[in-house]
């Protein structure tokens, strides 16, 4: 999968990603009011070799440094040990043992020098302040009786002193608000990314041009998106990105009609919903509007909708020219001055034993003769045969797919259906894109001026 398909997929599931954003400040929220706050309070402490009385030359000086470097680890271990927390504990009267206390002390060494620092958190930032610097006054307390045990007499060879005592406030360090709401919206990110992603794959709705063309081995000849009424889609002169989407429908049927010279096609779908009649009437009108003389005609005999959307009358159409004989040029109704149309008209009980009667033959070969192009309009593939009969008498197929819509195993299925019957898939049409989208994937759709190769497509 490329970057650029990554990039589509978080486009079409952004509401997963922003979901789980929201989620992961949520959960970042409840944990900054949740978790209990602590604070921390820092004293530091100076090691300072002293000399002995009398001695004034540097080289004891030297001397003396050196011992209170050997000791400096010794005395980190202190300022963290039982002994002084006890201590502490006694004197500030705490509830609490000296080996939890000292958990919650920590020991820095400054390098090169004899700087201890210790860091006591607490949940109170007073009691924190007041632990620190108690712990700060018994360590030097407890370096005093060190250093002069079995001699009260001797001068200490070390002496700690406060360097910097804590003092308020102390430091907020848990719970840290920008550090949780960071990590919030990065778990909500990944989470909302993988989710987008799993579902993306789950999904079994077509979604890009890409599983058309994978599926029928047909390139996908428009992508076409959301917008109202069919008359006023793609009248004359109108230039917009709806109506332009269905001009480089055009322009791919357009090479289909002189380079192949396929004149009569059929327009179905996997199921019911998916567009084809709309997209049928689009067509047409586009070819109209490129000068070719165009027929549309209805064939879908059980659930007509053509007469509606061209605002033509309906009473004698196709089912009335097949089996009462009537007259074609009493049937068809000009709709625009290129563009006629013939309506289902009644609907008859049998109407697959109608589209494959020879009445229908002799009907296509007739306005085959008429007509620069003829679309014809006709039921889904799936729920009953008409589209299979109709697609062995026709010039090519045109699968139409609604976005979001229409599922991946049905186009599978009916691409089986009319791969039975020899039928020759051209391409396919996505329908009902949201506009926002329309045009990456009119961008992204491969060329159809090539031919295409795989089973069912016509060569």
């Amino acid at each position: 999968m490329t970057p650029r398909e990554y990039v589509e997929i978080v486009r079409e599931r952004w509401r997963y990603v922003v979901a789980f954003l929201l989620l992961g400040l949520v959960a970042a929220a409840a944990g900054i009011y949740v978790v209990p706050r602590e604070y921390a309070a820092s004293t530091t402490v100076m090691l300072t070799p002293q000399l002995a009385p009398g001695v004034t030359n540097p080289a004891g000086a030297s001397e003396k440094a050196d011992i209170s470097g050997q000791r400096i680890d010794i005395y980190e271990e202190l300022l963290r040990s039982t002994r002084l927390t006890r201590d502490v504990i006694t004197t500030l009267h705490l509830a609490i043992t000296p080996e939890a206390l000292a958990d919650r002390i920590a020991v820095t060494t400054t390098p090169n020098s004899v700087l201890l620092t210790a860091t006591v958190t607490d949940r109170s930032p007073e009691q924190a302040i007041l632990i620190t610097n108690t712990l700060a006054d018994q360590f030097i307390k407890n370096v005093a009786q060190i250093e002069q045990e079995g001699d009260p007499a001797r001068a200490p060879v070390l002496v700690a002193r406060v360097f910097e005592a804590a003092q308020p406030p102390a430091d907020l360090t848990t719970p840290r608000p920008l550090l949780y709401l960071l990590v919030g919206l990065e778990i909500g990110l990944v989470m909302g990314l993988g989710a987008a992603l799993l579902r993306h794959t789950l999904d079994p709705r077509v979604r890009h041009g890409g599983q058309l063309e994978d599926v029928l081995g047909a390139p996908v000849l428009g992508v076409l998106s959301r917008d109202g009424a069919v008359p006023s889609l793609v009248a004359y002169g109108r230039d917009d990105e709806s109506a332009e989407a269905v001009r480089r429908l055009r322009t791919n049927i357009q090479f289909l009609i002189a380079e192949r010279g396929h004149k009569v096609i059929l327009l179905t779908s996997a199921t019911f919903g998916e567009g084809r009649s709309v997209t049928t009437c689009k067509l047409g009108f586009t070819l109209a509007e490129a000068g070719l003389r165009v027929l549309v005609v209805e064939a879908d005999l059980r659930r007509p909708s053509i007469a509606k959307s061209l605002v033509v009358g309906g009473s004698v159409g196709l089912t009335e020219v097949l089996m009462d004989h009537a007259l074609v040029d009493k049937a068809i109704q000009p709709v625009r001055p290129t563009l006629d149309a013939l309506v289902s008209g009644r609907v008859p009980e049998n109407p697959s034993e109608l589209l494959g009667s020879g009445a229908m033959t002799e009907f296509l070969s007739l306005v085959r003769e008429r007509y620069d192009v003829v679309l014809v309009d006709t039921a889904p593939v799936l729920p009953v045969t008409d589209a299979v009969i109709l697609a062995q008498r026709v010039d090519g197929v045109v699968l139409v797919a609604r976005h979001g819509h229409t599922v991946i195993a049905d186009i599978e299925a009916a691409a089986e259906a009319l791969n039975a019957v020899s039928a020759h898939i051209l391409g396919s049409v996505l329908t009902l894109v949201p506009r926002r989208s329309t045009r990456r994937r009119d961008a992204g759709m491969r060329a159809t001026t090539r031919p295409a190769s795989g089973a069912g497509v016509d060569a």
